[in-house]
C-alpha cells in the first residue's frame, strides 16, 4: 500500500512538474527555426518555410528582395555565427514582437518579427532586419 502511495505521489509530482514547464512558443520556435537556417546557408528554404501559408506568400517580389538582402549582409559582414534572443512584447493576446541579434564574423545585425494569432495559429505578419540597433527599442 505504501508503495502504491509512493509511486503515484511521484507521478503526480512529474505530472505537475512538466505541466509547470513552458514550452517554447510557436512564434519563436517558427523565428529560430528560420535563423538557424539562415546560419546554415539555407536562404531560399527558411525564408519559404517562415512565410508559408502566411499572407506575405502573395507578396513574392518583396520576398525576393529580402532574400537578395540577405545574401548582401551575410556576403558584406562574413560568415554567421549563432542568434541570440533579445526581447519579446506582446500587444494584448493577439500581435506579438521579438528581436533577435544574429551574429557574424564582422558584426551584428537585428531582426524583428511580428507575429499574430486571429484564432489558435500565429502567423508571421511583418519581419524587419538591418545593421542598426534602433530594432533594439521598445516600441
Amino acid at each position: 500500500m505504501k508503495k502504491v502511495k509512493i509511486v503515484l505521489v511521484v507521478l503526480l509530482g512529474l505530472v505537475l512538474c512538466s505541466a509547470a514547464v513552458p514550452k517554447k512558443a510557436d512564434y519563436k520556435k517558427k523565428a529560430e527555426t528560420f535563423l538557424s537556417g539562415i546560419i546554415r546557408g539555407q536562404i531560399d528554404e527558411s525564408y519559404d518555410e517562415l512565410i508559408s501559408n502566411t499572407l506575405l506568400e502573395s507578396k513574392p517580389q518583396q520576398v525576393k528582395l529580402a532574400k537578395g538582402q540577405t545574401s548582401a549582409v551575410i556576403n558584406m559582414y562574413g560568415k554567421l555565427l549563432d542568434y541570440e534572443f533579445i526581447k519579446q512584447q506582446k500587444y494584448g493576446d493577439s500581435i506579438v514582437r521579438i528581436v533577435y541579434v544574429l551574429k557574424s564574423e564582422q558584426a551584428p545585425f537585428t531582426w524583428e518579427f511580428y507575429f499574430y494569432k486571429a484564432v489558435s495559429d500565429w502567423k508571421l505578419i511583418q519581419f524587419n532586419f538591418n545593421d542598426k540597433f534602433d530594432l533594439l527599442a521598445d516600441k
